[in-house]
């Protein structure tokens, strides 16, 4: 049986080369996942969701000397980091292989109305 090649995408967020090209592959990721099953079963067959989980353990919010979250204050907004935007994108990801279930064949009787 011939192993699965595992998509270039996967290398790109497994071992990028900065955080900005982390973000792009992980919003490639995200748009080819939305509303396909079988494609989420493929990536999770590749291991995507190690490579999620690292984001979330290796990129830590950053926080003031007191201890506060710099965002805490409602003055203005502030965008986010590109080690912030891996951490979202990685925890929408996450979310999104978690809700894989196509919800029409689990809850045929919920189309009808």
């Amino acid at each position: 049986m011939a192993r699965v090649q595992s998509p270039p995408i996967l290398s790109q967020i497994r071992v990028p080369r900065n955080c900005s090209e982390q973000v792009v592959s992980l919003r490639a990721l995200k748009d080819d996942i939305v509303g396909h099953i079988q494609r989420k079963e493929r990536w999770i067959e590749n291991g995507i969701l190690e490579s999620l989980v690292k984001n979330l353990q290796s990129t830590r919010p950053p926080t003031l000397r007191n201890g506060d979250d710099p965002r805490s204050g409602t003055e203005r907004t502030v965008p986010l980091t590109d080690n912030e935007r891996v951490r979202l994108l990685s925890l929408e990801l996450i979310a999104s292989f978690a809700n894989g279930e196509d919800h029409t064949q689990a809850f045929p009787d919920k189309m009808l109305t």
